[in-house]
């Protein structure tokens, strides 16, 4: 239903016509295709972005790891060998509904 000025103070309501509900669901089918668009773009650009982080981080994590300088303890190193070294494992086979969840 369209809300209609109608008198003074109260709105008159009327039903939509059948071509002004047909425009409407392709407007609404229209903005739904633009907007997954962009969330598809949006999401590619996030897992660029995560994978470009993640290797800033190896990258870094490697520098401290291979540094001589005194000013990073051996404490401090070995955290970063051991969050390297996780970083670099293979993860672990994914089950079916994890595969599934991912592609939604």
């Amino acid at each position: 239903m369209k809300v209609v000025k109608g008198g003074k103070d109260t709105p008159e309501v009327r039903k939509l016509s059948y071509e002004e509900l047909e425009n409407t669901a392709h407007q609404l089918s229209e903005q739904s295709r633009q907007l997954y668009m962009q969330n598809q773009k949006l999401s590619q650009a996030l897992q660029e972005a995560n994978l470009a982080n993640f290797y800033e981080r190896l990258k870094w994590l490697w520098t401290v790891i291979t540094s001589t300088t005194p000013y990073i303890s051996e404490e401090f190193k070995q955290k970063c060998g051991a969050e390297f070294e996780v970083l670099m494992t293979q993860p672990e086979e994914q089950g079916p509904e994890e595969e599934v969840k991912e592609g939604e």
